[in-house]
């Protein structure tokens, strides 16, 4: 019987050690931007597992469009969907753990669709809590619209990950029972 609950709780570890580490591998954070002109961004940032690097972008630019290079305002949007050499960091920051990088709309890796860059820049001293650079070190649409203010914050864990913990918790109850009634 305490060889069954030992499997049990053995293999609910296992599997919740490679789904942790899998959700690890790279991490997620909401950023929300608001520049100057009163456009705004809002999206999903991935970053390296250390935080040194950006590997990844979804998000929405509003105020802009993928065929204007200027602030056009009102229900304009652009989709900015990728990072200029996804785990490379340009830091031109004097600022020790200030790294910067470039999100682009259009097509990855083809410079002559891009019509909106972001220059996004964020400290990670404080890491895994992150914060977004002072001004001047980052944080604009295509250099001039500068953001007033902005935030990162983690991306929640999966409702799964908690729903599949019970669920381990229910089995090895299970089989506890099931052992104290052949005895």
């Amino acid at each position: 019987m305490n060889s069954v609950i030992a499997r049990a709780l053995f293999l609910g570890a296992g599997l919740t050690g490679l789904i942790s580490s899998g959700a690890h591998a790279t991490r997620l954070e909401t950023l929300s931007l608001a520049f100057e002109s009163g456009a705004t961004f809002s999206g999903t940032v991935a970053f390296a597992n250390d935080y040194t690097s950006v590997t990844g972008i979804d998000g929405i630019l509003t105020g802009y469009t993928a065929t204007d290079f200027s602030y056009v305002g009102g229900d304009a949007t652009d989709h900015i969907s990728w990072v200029l050499n996804p785990g490379y960091n340009y830091n031109y920051s004097s600022t020790p753990n200030v790294f910067a990088t470039y999100l682009f709309d259009g097509t990855p890796g083809d410079f002559f669709s891009v019509n909106n860059v972001l220059t996004f820049a964020y400290d990670y001293t404080a890491a895994p809590t992150l914060a977004l650079a002072a001004v001047g070190d980052g944080n604009s649409v295509n250099y001039t619209d500068v953001a007033v203010s902005g935030s990162l914050s983690p991306v929640p864990l999966p409702g799964a990950l908690p729903l599949f913990a019970t669920v381990l918790l229910g089995i090895a109850g299970w089989a506890h029972r099931k052992g104290r009634e052949a005895i």
